[in-house]
């Protein structure tokens, strides 16, 4: 079943900007609940439960393939805030790197799910969003996901149900592609996981509205895991040590010129390594899981995410 993805990001300058694309959603769980309230009354009586229509929480996971020409980069704008943009190849390829703020980046998203492109306008637009973390996974010979964690203001039927237009490339992050530094040592990955939890609370206050408050946007949490074939005691060492380490993972795809096409996570200075001191077992290679978390540093310097593609200006 193809589900169509549609972003539309409202900027500052109130001027409105619609990306039309073509994602093969994973899964996808967008809903609305209206819990019910309870009205405390004296005596004990049995006062029936009322629904509030202002009180209509809006979430959902939506889970895509990273294919670094389409949306991923307004979902990391969003949720990091700050983008460093440069052009590259006669402006023919875009270098966006982002970084951790104090504040969301985007006014808002919106979402428009196709879930049976065979029924005639059955589409639901979810509007106003926010991206609340991040959660990148890779399995061996893979493409790396990513599951945004969205909040809404509202989820309705009957959008417009715009034909998505599909690229002539799709490039997805491959597992295969992917290589990890861990301080200055080199390793063969086999899985990676990576959350990037931005402390986002929603909450609904206003009586007869249906404004969504967004708190506290910015209050990172980084943390994540990387398997390895196990060849270099340093690494162990580090485990002993609890000494702060350096990750880059790196999943790169076709060039443009002399430019590769990549996305690229960084920790700088900041990671620790946690969990047992690796240890030998089993027939075949050893394998090393090296879960992380990411503890100190500014939020300007805590994490760095380089999106390399054809995308040529700003989000």
């Amino acid at each position: 079943m193809r589900l169509c993805f549609i972003l539309v990001a409202v900027l500052i300058t109130a001027v409105f900007v619609t990306m039309i694309v073509g994602d093969e959603l994973h899964s996808e769980g967008v809903a609305k609940a209206r819990p019910p309230v309870m009205l405390d009354a004296v005596g004990n009586s049995r006062l029936p439960q009322v629904r509030l229509a202002p009180n209509e929480a809006v979430a959902g996971p939506l889970v895509i393939p990273v294919n670094i020409d389409d949306v991923v980069g307004y979902l990391l704008k969003d949720l990091l805030g700050a983008e460093a943009f440069t052009p590259l190849e006669s402006s023919t390829v875009g270098q966006h790197v982002f970084t951790p703020q104090a504040a969301l980046g985007l006014t808002g998203l919106s979402v428009e799910i196709n879930r049976d492109s065979s029924i005639s306008n059955n589409v639901w637009k979810a509007s106003g969003g926010h991206v609340a973390s991040l959660d990148f996974t890779a399995a061996p010979g893979q493409v790396l996901l990513c599951n945004a964690a969205m909040t809404f203001k509202d989820l309705g039927s009957g959008a417009t149900g715009q034909s998505p237009t599909y690229g002539t490339n799709a490039r997805y992050a491959m597992t295969h592609t992917g290589t990890v530094l861990v301080g200055a040592l080199p390793f063969n990955m086999v899985n990676f996981a990576l959350k990037i939890d931005a402390g986002l609370m929603s909450d609904r206050r206003g009586l007869g509205s249906k404004l969504i408050l967004q708190q506290q946007p910015g209050r990172y949490k980084i943390s994540g895991s990387i398997t390895a074939y196990f060849d270099d005691l340093a690494l162990v060492n580090a485990f002993l040590n609890d000494t702060a380490q350096t990750i880059s993972v790196q999943f790169t795809l076709d060039s443009v010129g002399v430019t590769p096409l990549l996305i690229k996570f960084v920790i700088t200075s900041s990671a620790f390594l946690s969990g047992e001191t690796p240890k030998v077992g089993g027939p075949g290679e050893v394998m090393l899981t090296l879960p992380f978390d990411a503890v100190s540093g500014t939020a300007g310097n805590l994490l760095s995410v380089t999106l390399t593609n054809q995308f040529t200006s700003a989000y």
